[in-house]
């Protein structure tokens, strides 16, 4: 225990560790101006994502993010389900989802139930994707590269190639979260999206 609060990881169990940055903003946002004509960048800028176009400007420093992974605090402040309670010398700092939001300038809401998209749906996945199912972050990104340029599928696969590959930062051969393909059929709840 440290000055009133127990971490979530002892001092016997802490580990060495690297943590990797595998978000690839540059590329995603080199590919975007290659690909979006003006008007669609004007959406992008628009949508949920748009105050994250500048985040291939911010530094990252994995070992700032590993040190303070290793000072979480164990059940004090706010829940883990509302936020993340961290040591910082004798001070415990809260971080909640309401902070995250006004940080990252993205919106929280509450969840919705996305799984249906129709007509839409179908099409989108038939022209884009063969292996529906077991769909790729190399996959999308190859869907995206080859969708008609300027073209409204172009948009909706650049925002599913913007959150794999820039907010979720995975590597080409993870599978992606096949909900986001039925939730981008639906701009409205896609911008209000937690």
């Amino acid at each position: 225990m440290e000055s009133g609060f127990e971490l979530c990881l002892l001092e016997s169990e802490v580990y060495a560790a690297r943590v990797n940055k595998l978000c690839v903003a540059n590329t995603v946002l080199c590919n975007f101006g290659a690909h979006f004509s003006e008007s669609l960048m004007k959406r992008f800028r628009e949508s949920y994502f748009g105050p994250l176009l500048g985040l291939h400007k911010i530094a990252f420093s994995g070992q700032i993010m590993h040190a303070l992974a290793l000072r979480r605090v164990r059940g004090l402040g706010v829940k883990d389900m509302l936020g993340l309670s961290y040591a910082m010398g004798s001070n415990v700092a809260q971080f909640s989802v309401k902070d995250f939001c006004l940080i990252s300038g993205l919106k929280c809401g509450t969840e919705l139930d996305i799984m249906s998209g129709g007509d839409a749906h179908n099409r989108f996945m038939k022209a884009h994707f063969t292996n529906r199912g077991h769909i790729t972050c190399n996959d999308l990104e190859n869907a995206f590269l080859k969708s008609e340029r300027e073209s409204e599928d172009s948009f909706k696969l650049g925002l599913l190639y913007f959150v794999e590959f820039v907010i979720m930062g995975k590597p080409q051969n993870v599978k992606i979260n096949e909900e986001y393909l039925y939730l981008v059929h639906k701009m409205d709840e896609f911008n209000n999206y937690p």
